[in-house]
């Protein structure tokens, strides 16, 4: 015999006050704050292609750890430095023709410092000299990726074109932040990108990313020219949600950085990730008539663990059996779940027994406790 009980779970997530910040919007010229999952929750100006400045340097990273993975070329490989790298301006290591470099003490110098001359060294040491065509594998790793219509590459480094006689490197904070998606899944680039000083063949060389550590703040890369202003990617992973931000055109390099950690902070004051529902873990139980336990728990069929609104009203509306007799087998069903968030249904389910109780037999306990 079964009987029906309704139960109503209410989940209220606290409400936070936070003071608003200065208006970002007249500080940088666009910006995004999206998740791992492709949503977006802050964004200005996202679709605007605008100068990427040493950002580009993402991708030369990428295209150089690509031909690592497949064993092309080898982190302690000898690089020898030509004249007309040697002398690149801009942000730079010390270096001079003939000098030897590991590849990897270039991608640190790159990654780390933003050297030019360092990055140069990287696009000329994959395409052997043939600078152009490692130029065309950037663009065509963006078409692989779906991002050619929002990031065009001129250049290895992101100069500027009275630099390079190219054309400007360019790019939309949008597709700047599912190229960051991207770049995070390299663990390799990312374990570099997070130091914040290292020891390269020419002496340290510290981050010019001031923000690692703040925030949860682990990476990615800045960049900065006088027609880009103050760029930066990041990544943070705080109170379980992994967030990237991307400020393009900032007014000067400490604004921009502010508007990131505003950004995150706002984040975590409007949005919490929440645990709702677990598969690993029971919703309730059902009281059992002849068991040789007293109840069985009962589990959801579907995990619902995702970021909600601070203010959200989550409940958990749960329809059970009131009572079952054993045995209770796994994999029986003794309940329906429907979840609500501020009103509106966003899942419903079954309720299901993972773990059976068997039927209570006295008579075989005391047979056994007999022979022991």
């Amino acid at each position: 015999m079964k009987r029906f009980l309704t139960v109503v779970i209410m989940l209220v997530v606290t409400v936070f006050t936070y003071a608003q910040k200065s208006n970002e919007d007249d500080e940088c010229k666009a910006y995004l704050v999206g998740d791992e999952n492709g949503h977006i929750y802050y964004e200005k100006n996202i679709d605007q292609k605008l100068p990427l400045a040493s950002v580009t340097k993402m991708m030369t990273i990428m295209v150089a750890f690509d031909d690592i993975e497949k064993g092309k070329v080898h982190l302690k490989d000898k690089v020898k430095i030509p004249k007309e790298i040697a002398s690149i301006g801009g942000s730079r290591i010390w270096m001079k023709e003939g000098m030897e470099f590991t590849l990897e003490d270039l991608l640190k110098a790159s990654a780390v410092y933003s050297a030019n001359n360092a990055t140069e060294g990287i696009a000329y040491y994959i395409s052997e000299g043939h600078i152009d065509k490692f130029i065309k594998r950037m663009n065509g790793k963006l078409k692989d990726m779906k991002l050619d219509t929002m990031i065009e590459y001129h250049t290895p480094t992101g100069l500027p074109p009275h630099m390079t006689d190219k054309n400007m490197d360019i790019g939309s904070a949008r597709g700047l932040y599912f190229l960051s998606m991207k770049v995070d899944k390299n663990k390799k680039y990312m374990k570099i990108a997070s130091l914040k000083e290292t020891k390269i063949k020419v002496g340290e060389i510290k981050n010019r990313n001031n923000l690692l550590g703040e925030e949860g703040i682990y990476g990615i890369k800045t960049g900065h020219h006088d027609a880009a202003g103050y760029n930066i990617c990041i990544v943070s992973d705080e109170n379980n949600v992994k967030l990237f931000v991307v400020v393009l055109g900032g007014k000067d390099e400490k604004t921009r950085d502010r508007i990131v950690l505003d950004k995150i902070r706002d984040f975590h004051n409007e949005y919490q990730y929440r645990v709702v529902l677990d598969t690993d873990s029971p919703l309730t139980k059902v009281k059992v008539i002849a068991g040789a336990e007293d109840y069985v728990e009962i589990y959801p069929d579907a995990d619902l663990k995702k970021i909600f609104k601070a203010d959200s009203k989550i409940n958990i509306r749960v329809k059970k059996e009131h009572f079952v007799t054993a045995p209770v087998k796994p994999g029986e069903k003794l309940g329906e779940y429907q979840v609500t968030v501020d009103g509106e249904k966003v899942l419903s389910g079954k309720l299901y027994v993972k773990q059976g109780v068997s039927l209570y037999l006295p008579f075989k306990k005391q047979k056994k406790e007999k022979n022991s």
